[in-house]
């Protein structure tokens, strides 16, 4: 039986068949490897990307907040190997906080209630750089404003004399025409130096992560007349965790002793170097008729009731 007698009755390719089978078989795979390969991008970047904190991308830490360098940085790693727990500030902005804080406080809120970022402060010649909120009870529980991580906490804060507070305020006035230790006044010369914190009293602050410019995203609690005693520095922290409660340390009320006077809380929202305010450049440091000033208020309120938590998937 000869070689073809062998190979008959099985299937024969010729060359131009055996050649559209090896292209039809490296396009399959080439497909294959493409969509395999956009999988892994994706669940990398999914993984690389939680709550906007992108692996190993730099942040920028702003001159105002170089005091808190290291704290931040820890806190930004934490932030990131933790993203499941944050909320996703990519998109905070000053002029769009997109929603990423809450209220602080429990109890209702009116616009009314409210003082707005970016007022004047005559008394210390200076801008208000937060939200006041009162009609607060002193005492009454402050809750972190989005989940983040402990940079700042005052256990072991030292009051203001009256003495010491008024030669501040005359300074303020007389020599140094702001506040030093502002967005806008750097700190004086010791003993002085930052002026601002001094006036405001114990403090806490968190770092909620950085937005897709590697900016930080950072809240500051002030006036508060004590400390939750559970938490420290470094600890990550809910929105359901109290981590202070309404006071009035660093204000004329402390210095003369009485808890009821200018009891309120104080809280700073900073993306970068900057305090957010809903007031538009030109009206930063001024006073607004009443009717613009009330429609200010009711931003100020509905941008902390903006957060819609995500839904299960």
């Amino acid at each position: 039986m000869s070689v073809n007698d062998e190979e008959f009755g099985k299937p024969q390719i010729n060359k131009s068949e055996s050649l559209r089978l090896v292209i039809t078989g490296l396009t399959v795979t080439m497909i294959l490897s493409s969509v395999l390969g956009v999988c892994v991008y994706f669940d990398s970047s999914h993984k690389l990307t939680s709550a906007g904190q992108a692996i190993g991308a730099k942040l920028t830490i702003p001159e105002y907040f170089a005091a808190y360098s290291d704290a931040i940085r820890d806190a930004d790693r934490q932030v990131t190997e933790n993203a499941w727990q944050m909320r996703d500030g990519a998109q905070v902005s000053l002029r769009d906080l997109h929603g990423f804080f809450s209220m602080p406080l429990r109890k209702k809120v009116l616009p009314q209630q409210i003082r707005v970022p970016g007022d004047p402060r005559d008394y210390r010649e200076g801008i208000h750089q937060g939200i006041d909120f009162y009609e607060a009870r002193y005492d009454e529980p402050i809750y972190a404003a989005a989940p983040g991580v402990i940079i700042r906490i005052d256990r072991n804060y030292a009051p203001l004399t009256k003495t010491q507070r008024d030669e501040l305020l005359m300074l303020c006035k007389t020599k140094w025409h702001g506040t030093p230790g502002s967005v806008i006044t750097p700190s004086a010369d010791e003993p002085y130096g930052n002026v601002l914190d001094k006036l405001s009293g114990r403090q806490v602050l968190l770092y909620h992560g950085k937005n897709e410019k590697n900016e930080p995203i950072i809240s500051l609690y002030a006036h508060l007349s004590r400390i939750n005693d559970t938490i420290n520095k470094g600890d990550i922290v809910s929105t359901d965790c109290i981590i202070g409660y309404v006071g009035n340390s660093g204000t004329s009320g402390e210095v003369a002793g009485n808890m009821q006077l200018e009891n309120h809380l104080h809280m700073e929202l900073f993306v970068g170097g900057m305090y957010w305010t809903p007031k538009q450049e030109m009206e930063i440091g001024k006073r607004q008729a009443p009717e613009r000033y009330s429609t200010l208020q009711a931003e100020v309120l509905n941008e902390l009731c903006r957060f819609i938590p995500p839904q299960p998937q």
